[in-house]
């Protein structure tokens, strides 16, 4: 993970966006990792979301998002939060919804 950077969905200026990016400043290369987590059983398009990455066990977590209030008319904003294994190429969810749980949001 040294000199690498991880970028994850956002907005695009209509839709959010689920795509996952690896940034290289030695090589000044970007890698797609995934167009579209969700495939990969990571988390749907999303943007102001939070994201923090654990780099001693090489691991990417991202918490929540937000909806404007078109999207939510038929969908229920949950808080979900996610765990992304570098290593592993691999996504776990931890909850589906930290709200309900009486944790972070």
């Amino acid at each position: 993970t040294a000199g690498k950077v991880y970028l994850f969905g956002g907005w695009d200026g209509k839709n959010d966006l689920s795509d996952f990016w690896e940034y290289s400043s030695p090589t000044n290369t970007w890698q797609c990792i995934s167009a579209d987590t969700e495939i990969n059983s990571g988390p749907c398009r999303r943007s102001c979301h939070k994201m923090v990455l654990d780099s001693k066990h090489k691991l990417i977590y991202i918490l929540g998002r937000y909806l404007d209030l078109r999207a939510r008319v038929n969908m229920e904003l949950k808080s979900d939060f996610y765990c992304y294994d570098i290593q592993c190429d691999q996504w776990n969810l931890i909850s589906s919804d930290t709200g309900s749980e009486a944790v972070p949001t």
